[in-house]
């Protein structure tokens, strides 16, 4: 998942700087519009500085597929009409600008306070749109049969339980084994009858042999409601997960195949609710 920032004023700052947590991102823009004071806060995003305008064939872009383009200033692009460039190179890629143009595809908004709430919004639907099919089309690749491994942080409560219950079917409508795991004790009354009354299949490891078994065996490992291995949960601290899905906010880059971390959501199984119904 990646979205390309055409622009280097403000507002293409503020997005670029949101977009870094948990999406990949491309800013180009000229060089001299750059805000020197916040080029440290987008060490994580990759610039294209450019000295002059020039044209979109001539950037390094033609082999890269963004989920979106966010024109914000077309004064870097030396085509006469960057958005009919950009269509020609992403017929199919949506197109979201700050300019008064028309098109198929063009969403328009404009003054930055009211863009920068727009475009979050509009970013987070292709985003679930584009996550789901990212995630299906991962676990399609999958060979029928293979071993599905899903872990719930420690002492996992209804969030944790109810996004690892659905994730765990949706695994299994594809003929792939899943299995639903956690560390630590169901310790609330409610959260153990919220088990027993919707039949959650979820297993709980104490010894390191079991996990070590299980992550042996498994083809693929998917963590619902946290993060980072080794933090409140039963993974070891150097294991890297091939899919993440989570609500909470993180503060150092996320490493796994698939990362779907989205602090805007309030509940991990609502993201999964939010995902499954795409």
């Amino acid at each position: 998942m990646m979205f390309l920032i055409i622009g280097s004023g403000n507002l293409a700052i503020r997005l670029a700087t949101w977009c870094q947590g948990s999406r990949g991102c491309i800013v180009v823009g000229l060089g001299d519009k750059l805000p020197s004071q916040q080029q440290d806060e987008l060490e994580n995003i990759e610039i294209m500085a450019l000295p002059n305008a020039v044209s979109l064939k001539s950037l390094p872009l033609s082999d890269r597929m963004p989920t979106a383009v966010l024109l914000l200033d077309p004064s870097a692009l030396a085509d006469s009409n960057p958005i009919q460039a950009l269509n020609t190179m992403w017929p199919k890629v949506p197109i979201l600008t700050t300019l008064p143009l028309q098109g198929d595809g063009i969403d328009l908004v404009s003054i930055d306070d009211v863009s920068f709430a727009a475009i979050q919004d509009r970013i987070r639907a292709w985003e679930r749109k584009d996550g789901s099919a990212v995630v299906q089309n991962y676990l399609s690749s999958v060979p029928s049969g293979s071993k599905v491994a899903i872990f719930c942080h420690d002492n996992p409560d209804p969030d944790a339980l109810a996004a690892g219950l659905a994730i765990h079917e949706f695994v299994n409508t594809m003929d792939l084994d899943a299995k639903l795991y956690h560390g630590g004790v169901i310790e609330h009354q409610q959260n153990r009858a919220m088990v027993r009354l919707l039949e959650i299949p979820v297993r709980r490891l104490i010894l390191d042999w079991e996990i070590e078994d299980v992550l042996r065996e498994s083809d693929v490992i998917i963590t619902v409601d946290f993060h980072r291995p080794g933090a409140n949960n039963i993974l070891p601290e150097d294991c890297v997960p091939h899919i993440i899905i989570d609500h909470h906010s993180v503060e150092t880059s996320v490493a796994a195949d698939i990362s779907m971390v989205s602090p805007e959501f309030s509940a991990t199984s609502s993201l999964v609710a939010s995902l499954l119904m795409k």
